[in-house]
């Protein structure tokens, strides 16, 4: 799912029984969403949401969410922000992995 307003984005965050996994991207990102992408076409939970929000299409999303890098992908578990994963590591699939484990 990819969104581009706030007011969308804040019907899930506030929905603190699901984790959110927001992947902040951009199009030069391509490799990287790629592998984002690809990662969580092989996953299903009902408790976990996938979402997308492209840089230049949500300003106020990233305003509101003080996003000041990117490609990142910030965890939200009850509404609040839990952690972070810099998308530039070499090992990006193992650490999406390891992440989405502990979850």
């Amino acid at each position: 799912m990819e969104l581009c307003k706030y007011k969308d984005l804040s019907l899930y965050l506030d929905k603190k029984q699901r984790i959110l996994l927001l992947y902040f991207y951009e199009d030069w990102c391509n490799s990287i969403t790629e592998i984002v992408d690809s990662f969580f076409k092989t996953k299903y939970d009902l408790n976990k949401m996938y979402i997308k929000i492209k840089v230049s299409k949500s300003k106020q999303i990233i305003n509101t969410l003080d996003i000041e890098t990117y490609p990142i992908i910030k965890i939200y578990k009850k509404g609040i922000l839990f952690s972070q994963l810099y998308c530039n590591t070499k090992m990006l699939s193992k650490k999406l992995d390891e992440i989405y484990n502990i979850l």
